[in-house]
C-alpha cells in the first residue's frame, strides 16, 4: 500500500505528463500574449511632448463611477524609451473599464490639471492566444486621434 506521501507526487506527475503529452500534440505553437496597452503621447501646437521627466510621475486618468465617485485607474504610467525624444503614457485599465464599465469618458490630467477628456472605442479578440480587450479608436475632447506605429498621438492645445 503506497503512503499518502508518496501518492500525491506521484498523482500529479502522471497529471502532468498527460496534460503536457496532450499539449505536445497539438499542431500549432502554442501562443502566449501580453495584454494590449493603450498607448499615447501628448504633444503641444509644436508637437514637444508635454509629459517631461518632472511632471510624468503626475499623469493620471479618471472616470466617474455610476455612485458618482471619482476613481483613478491604477495602471496609468509614463515611460521615455531611449530612441524617442517623447514621453508616452499607457494604461490597459483605460481599456478594459471603457468596456467592461461601458465607461464612456475619461478625464486625462497632468500636474494636477484635467487638460481634457478621452473616449475609447474597444472590442474583444476572438484568437487562440486569448480573448483581450482592445481599443479600436481613441477621442480626444470629441476629436478622433490619429494612431502612428501603434501610439496615439494626441494633440493638446
Amino acid at each position: 500500500m503506497l503512503s499518502k506521501n508518496i501518492f500525491y507526487p506521484i498523482a500529479l506527475l502522471l497529471l502532468l505528463s498527460g496534460t503536457l503529452l496532450n499539449c505536445s500534440k497539438s499542431d500549432e505553437a502554442p501562443c502566449v500574449t501580453s495584454p494590449p496597452t493603450l498607448v499615447f503621447a501628448l504633444l503641444d501646437s509644436t508637437n514637444q511632448s508635454i509629459i517631461t521627466a518632472d511632471n510624468r510621475g503626475s499623469l493620471k486618468i479618471s472616470y466617474t463611477n455610476k455612485v458618482g465617485s471619482k476613481v483613478y485607474l491604477s495602471d496609468v504610467t509614463a515611460v521615455k524609451p531611449t530612441d524617442s525624444q517623447l514621453f508616452y503614457g499607457s494604461s490597459y485599465l483605460i481599456i478594459t473599464t471603457a468596456r467592461g464599465e461601458s465607461i464612456s469618458s475619461f478625464d486625462l490630467e497632468i500636474s494636477g490639471k484635467v487638460i481634457g477628456t478621452l473616449s475609447v472605442d474597444t472590442y474583444q479578440s476572438s484568437n487562440n492566444c486569448g480573448s483581450w480587450v482592445y481599443a479600436s479608436a481613441l477621442r480626444f475632447n470629441n476629436t478622433p486621434v490619429s494612431l502612428t506605429d501603434g501610439i496615439y498621438m494626441i494633440k493638446v492645445n
